[in-house]
């Protein structure tokens, strides 16, 4: 019974959005353009790319929002995902 107690006390704490964080921390010494791509229906559309972008010099980040499309942009919406690509990569 003892060892049941102990357990039950056991907690797991997940850090919130670890990536975004260690993201913004590292704009101030990473000089690389980076692209965030959101499916504007998807779930984990949160925000943390325009946090980055919101952080980083002017130009340096770019956020894009797919409409019709969820999380999976390659699957729901192939052509527009091409589209922002080909345009990130031109620019390089």
């Amino acid at each position: 019974m003892k060892a049941l107690l102990i357990l039950s006390d056991f907690k797991i704490e997940y850090p919130v959005r670890p990536l975004k964080k260690r993201l913004i921390d590292r704009l101030r010494s990473v000089n690389l353009p980076l692209t965030f791509i959101y499916g504007n229906e998807s779930p984990y559309k949160n925000g943390g790319g325009d946090a980055v972008q919101s952080k980083a010099p002017e130009g340096l980040v770019n956020v894009e929002y797919v409409d019709g499309s969820s999380h999976h942009i390659h699957a729901e919406t192939p052509q527009r995902l091409v589209e922002i690509l080909t345009d990130v990569l031109g620019k390089l």
